[in-house]
């Protein structure tokens, strides 16, 4: 059974706030990591129901003072995808693989109370993400994840190329506006570097390939 106040839309709104304004305040790798694995956490335990307009503005951010003394800009979740490293130039923070990871997470997550259940319940972070602007997926700097300034070795500061894959697939496959029509992206605007773009191009091709052989077994 699902607890009704832990559940409830007024209250997991605040956790994503509260996630994101961790994420501000966070002053190390750690600090973020230990944030979005709480919030990972409250999601499993309690599947809980949100507001779209609260999916929206997680996935944004906000400015303004809200009734939870939340004040001023609060960044989004997509902005610590793509937030670049202080210390090392052109490079991703290392909390940016966390945060794509959480996106993909997110909106592959199965929302049924019952986990046995053969259709997953319905997901807003998925149906949000979906309809967002171009402007807000630019900040996710997916080309970044793709190949990182110098061929980076570090892998904690390279992102994750595969969540970057699989988000470009959905994108350019599902993405719609608010009215729910089909809204077609060009790839050109999501992965503006053109050695990214063919990496993608060969990772669809053996992804349609591997799953053709699947298919026949």
């Amino acid at each position: 059974m699902k607890d009704p106040v832990k559940s409830a839309p007024d209250y997991s709104g605040t956790q994503a706030k509260n996630l994101l304004m961790d994420l501000v305040d966070g002053s190390s790798h750690s600090q973020r990591e230990k944030a979005i694995k709480r919030f990972k956490d409250y999601i499993i335990e309690f599947k809980p129901e949100f507001y779209d307009d609260d999916v929206g503005s997680f996935f944004r951010g906000s400015s303004g003072v809200d009734e939870d003394e939340h004040e001023g800009i609060v960044t989004g979740l997509l902005f610590w995808c793509g937030q670049q490293s202080s210390k090392h130039a052109g490079g991703l923070k290392r909390s940016c693989q966390n945060a794509i990871n959480l996106v993909s997470w997110l909106i592959s997550f199965n929302f049924s109370e019952y986990d046995d259940e053969e259709e997953d319940g319905e997901n807003v972070f998925a149906s949000q993400f979906l309809i967002l602007e171009p402007v807000e997926y630019a900040k996710m700097q997916l080309a970044l994840h793709v190949i990182p300034p110098g061929a980076r070795k570090d892998t904690h500061r390279s992102g994750s190329k595969h969540d970057a894959f699989e988000l470009l697939a959905l994108l350019l496959r599902s993405h719609r506006d608010e009215d729910a029509r089909p809204s077609p992206l060009d790839l050109s605007v999501l992965l503006p570097n053109e050695d990214a773009r063919q990496m993608f191009s060969g990772w669809l091709e053996k992804t349609a390939m591997d799953e053709e052989r699947g298919i026949l077994g």
